[in-house]
């Protein structure tokens, strides 16, 4: 069975998968969640469950995902489930999240849940960063961003301010919030915070999908052209190779959730 280590608890990162480029884009997820029988009992069933999960895909106790206590859950016996460093292409190739379905876990239905994905900074630009900035804080932004991360701003995931972009520059996020929709004040990785609570599989895969896609959107894009429609075009066209004749779209979960 797996432990619930303490909130502060922090290993060494175990990066797997490998990237063709220099600095390959890693993504970390955090899964705020409760047991399916919300009870002690339930809780140690699912932890079981879990270690069976990550043993399944290869790896030994807590190098894959690890359990974490967080205050936060205070609707009964909740506990946040931790990934180490994974690459997209490896994602697909495990189908990592879909073993997650038999973990008898209830995320979705708790006010107090939410996903937490964090890309490492080396993978982007400074400016690319100060882009994802001001995406986010504009208002013409939020129908998009409530329907991908199926959540309203709140205390925890609070809408960047007008002006944090150039703030970025300035300080690289010195004066900002962990607790903004988009935290960039860790050392090593940016956190996307805006996603709701839930442990079915293809809201992980969304989830992961969402953050490569906008990086590499604002990457590409200049900042008076950012805009949610040409994104959700550019996510809905997009091929997972160079050759456009490719019948393999590069964000297929998020691709089929904007269609919706």
């Amino acid at each position: 069975m797996k432990a619930i280590r303490s909130y502060s608890y922090k290993p060494s990162p175990n990066f797997t998968g490998k990237g063709r480029k220099k600095n390959p884009r890693y993504f970390g997820v955090e899964l705020e969640t409760y047991p399916a029988k919300n009870t002690y009992a339930g809780r140690e069933y699912a932890l079981n469950r879990l270690a069976e999960y990550e043993a399944n895909l290869g790896f030994a106790p807590d190098s894959f995902v690890y359990c974490k206590s967080d205050s936060s859950l205070y609707e009964g016996f909740g506990f946040e489930i931790v990934t180490h460093p994974f690459t997209r292409d490896w994602m697909y190739r495990n189908r990592v999240f879909a073993g997650l379905a038999k973990c008898s876990l209830s995320s979705l239905p708790y006010d107090s849940t939410g996903i937490h994905v964090h890309v490492n900074k080396a993978s982007m630009s400074v400016t690319t960063i100060a882009k994802l900035l001001y995406f986010f804080s504009l208002e013409k932004t939020d129908e998009l961003l409530t329907k991908v991360g199926q959540r309203q701003w709140n205390r925890y995931c609070q809408k960047p301010v007008k002006g944090s972009a150039k703030e970025y520059i300035k300080d690289r996020g010195r004066w900002a919030s962990r607790y903004c929709a988009l935290n960039v004040t860790g050392e090593h990785t940016i956190e996307f915070r805006f996603f709701k609570g839930n442990a079915a599989p293809e809201a992980l895969y969304r989830a992961v999908e969402f953050c490569d896609a906008i990086v590499n959107y604002c990457t590409s894009t200049t900042v008076n052209k950012l805009c949610p429609v040409a994104f959700a075009e550019y996510v809905k066209t997009e091929r997972r190779e160079s050759n456009k004749k490719s019948r393999s779209f590069k964000y297929p979960y998020l691709r089929k959730h904007l269609s919706k």
